[in-house]
């Protein structure tokens, strides 16, 4: 499979095409995520992580809780995937400077917790949870773009959602992952069917 994978997929040319692609795949995206954690994967899935500041009121509930599978230690994670979205500018992540566009308190408390982790406390499925840092998972990556937000940000790990999707067609019978897009394809082609009257 193509290192350019995401281009490949979503960036045709046509915006208005990678435009709607960029949305459709963006509603099930994070499900690629928790199927790849259930495989030969570095990380497991614990579940949304709820987020807590001392001394703020309110909360934020972030996307995964990730468990390193060889250290046990335990993470929150963010998935941002934006492909299309502003010419195609947060596509692949080459410079720290694609992360400020985030202004959601939910991602600003993400980021914080990576250099603060005692200014926060995490609930995962309503129980207490000790984290020792974020991991942030995007698009796509480059080497350089991982390297320098790992540095700005400390976070403990820069994760891409082109190589979870390359490692799972990689895995010999990986059969969640097959699963998961032939069902999509199935519920899309019953929508066409409908609208055209076919069904």
């Amino acid at each position: 499979m193509s290192e350019r994978l995401m281009e490949r997929l979503f960036k045709s040319g046509n915006d208005e095409r990678d435009a709607y692609l960029s949305r459709v795949f963006g509603i099930f995206n994070e499900k690629i995520v928790t199927t790849w954690c259930k495989g030969a994967a570095p990380y497991e899935d614990l579940g949304r992580p709820t987020v807590f500041k001392h001394g703020e009121s309110g909360f934020a509930t972030l996307d995964f809780t990730l468990r390193n599978r060889a250290s046990g230690q335990v993470y929150v994670a963010e998935l941002k995937c934006e492909l299309q979205f502003e010419n195609y500018k947060y596509l692949r992540l080459s410079d720290p400077g694609q992360l400020r566009h985030h202004g959601l308190k939910a991602f600003q408390w993400f980021c914080d917790l990576a250099l603060n982790q005692s200014d926060y406390h995490v609930k995962v499925k309503g129980r207490p949870c000790e984290v020792h840092g974020a991991i942030l998972i995007w698009g796509a990556t480059t080497p350089e773009g991982v390297d320098a937000v790992k540095r700005l940000y400390r976070f403990q790990d820069v994760l891409s959602l082109e190589d979870m999707i390359t490692a799972l067609n990689a895995q010999t019978g990986c059969q969640d992952y097959r699963n998961l897009i032939i069902e999509r394809d199935t519920w899309w082609r019953q929508l066409v069917m409908g609208l055209l009257g076919e069904a």
